[in-house]
């Protein structure tokens, strides 16, 4: 910390400008030392309540190793930038508009009680040292129409902790060594929503992303791809929109509640779920709405259940070159130690290979065309259609309450039951032991598919701090009651 006496801006406004005669000036009320573009702080400095600091026209304000910031009134960085070097520390209970640079380096720190304010064109946020958005904190990036989506407008490259709200309407990167850890509200979503204005952000999570137990992550209308680490205990939704897509190309691990609306695509990544993953197709126009796609490793794990009220692989052949997306279906490696219920459609694709040591329910359409295994519980009120290979293997048990049209190879070693009046038919091939009529139906749990509430968030930019709060309150999803056994 330096030992020069600390200095408060007073005057109301002060302007840092290479151009403006009075920047010497303003930089001396703030303690600073004018460098003719630059504005050194080398002491503690503090912008009181009602005062507002302007940096433009391309000059920098550097608050200078062991200094601090106090922020209690509004700093706006307009074309111009503000470094935040090793060492040092803004503290801000007012407003940081950010239309030009704002940069901290490593070892430097903001702590945000109030609120950070950047706009999408002009603004950008680098973080290489910690940004602490408190409870009473918030960080906004918004986002200006008819703006492209190019570059990153918020990089984080050191330490985001958000214990308040984080609204990114622009592009996102989390780098290879950047850390977010989540505690608050954290909303990756786009301004054009269901807008028909076919643009949407891109974020990327290259490093690792905590999402806390009172964390919420909610994305809407972007593309979310994460190449590195995302651990989730609290609460991941992917809320409904014209694009919204989330695609899993590292590792991800939930312990929480994922509650996917849109699109979650497990593409070549390893998927560990230990808590409650919900997919939901909802009322929505896109027919992808409420898919989950597996080219990767999907496990769920024991405890773990997912529930799928929506396509679970299904690839829509319908859709073609004049439908809006078209997308891989389950070709991956989906192993279910847990709990599984189809309420919908769940088709294993060409190449993939559904592994079920755990409890499946299937109410829906089940649509084999590669290789399933069943050495756990296998029970069908639904649809059942086998076009490859079904094995059922020693110690599995698998119960037809309605039909399975067998086109492929059934090999059971396990015991198969036809209870309800089940029916089999199909042209394919049963090998192993026979199947066994029971005329009783066994009194089998079957969950109801419960899920939480969905629906569009209000997001306007006519208040970007109303919409911030207005989102807060709206996006907080009811918790899902976890499936029974079957």
């Amino acid at each position: 910390m330096s030992q020069a006496a600390s200095s408060f801006a007073t005057t109301s406004s002060l302007v840092i400008d290479p151009s403006n005669p009075q920047s010497g000036a303003s930089c001396s009320s703030l303690g600073g030392s004018w460098q003719g573009e630059e504005c050194d702080l080398a002491a503690d400095a503090a912008i009181s309540q009602g005062v507002t600091v302007t940096v433009s026209g391309g000059a920098e304000l550097n608050v200078e190793r062991g200094s601090v910031l106090n922020d209690s009134g509004s700093l706006t960085i307009q074309g111009g930038e503000v470094s935040v070097m090793g060492g040092v520390n803004i503290s801000t209970q007012g407003l940081i508009q950010v239309q030009g640079t704002l940069t901290i380096a490593a070892g430097g720190t903001i702590a945000v009680a109030g609120l950070i304010n950047s706009t999408v064109g002009t603004g950008q946020i680098h973080n290489m040292g910690t940004i602490d958005d408190l409870h009473t904190g918030s960080i906004l990036v918004g986002y200006v129409r008819g703006t492209p989506y190019l570059g990153a407008y918020f990089i984080n490259d050191g330490s985001l902790q958000n214990q308040g709200l984080v609204q990114i309407l622009s592009n996102f990167t989390n780098g290879v060594e950047g850390t977010v850890e989540n505690a608050g509200a954290f909303v990756m979503a786009s301004a054009t929503v269901n807008s028909g204005d076919f643009t949407a952000p891109f974020d990327l999570n290259q490093g690792s992303f905590s999402n806390l137990q009172s964390g919420e992550v909610i994305i809407q209308g972007p593309t979310f791809n994460t190449t590195g680490s995302f651990s989730n205990s609290g609460s991941f939704v992917d809320k409904q929109g014209v694009y919204g897509i989330v695609n899993n190309v590292g590792q991800f691990s939930n312990h929480g509640l994922v509650n996917n609306t849109v699109f979650f695509v497990n593409a070549d990544g390893v998927f560990s779920n230990y808590g409650t993953f919900a997919n939901v197709q909802g009322a929505c126009a896109i027919q992808t709405c409420g898919t989950l796609s597996n080219t990767g490793i999907f496990v769920n794990e024991r405890g773990g259940v997912v529930n799928n009220s929506g396509n679970l692989g299904d690839s829509n052949p319908s859709m073609g070159s004049g439908g809006v997306r078209r997308f891989d279906p389950t070709e991956g490696t989906f192993q279910n130690q847990g709990t599984l219920n189809n309420f919908q459609v769940l088709l294993n694709a060409v190449g993939g290979t559904l592994e079920n040591s755990g409890n499946l329910s299937n109410t829906g359409t089940f649509r084999n065309l590669w290789n399933v295994t069943n050495s756990g519980g296998f029970y069908s009120s639904g649809t059942v259609v086998n076009q490859g290979n079904m094995t059922n293997a020693a110690g599995g048990t698998f119960t037809n309450e309605r039909l399975v049209s067998n086109y492929g190879t059934i090999f059971n070693s396990g015991s198969w039951y036809a209870s309800c009046g089940g029916v089999m038919n199909g042209n394919g091939t049963l090998l192993g032991n026979p199947v066994s009529s029971s005329p009783t139906c066994p009194e089998i749990p079957v969950p109801a598919p419960q899920f939480p509430a969905t629906g569009a968030l209000p997001l306007t930019l006519i208040s970007v701090i109303g919409a911030a709060v207005a989102l807060a309150r709206s996006i907080r999803p009811r918790s899902t009651p976890r499936a029974q056994g079957t």
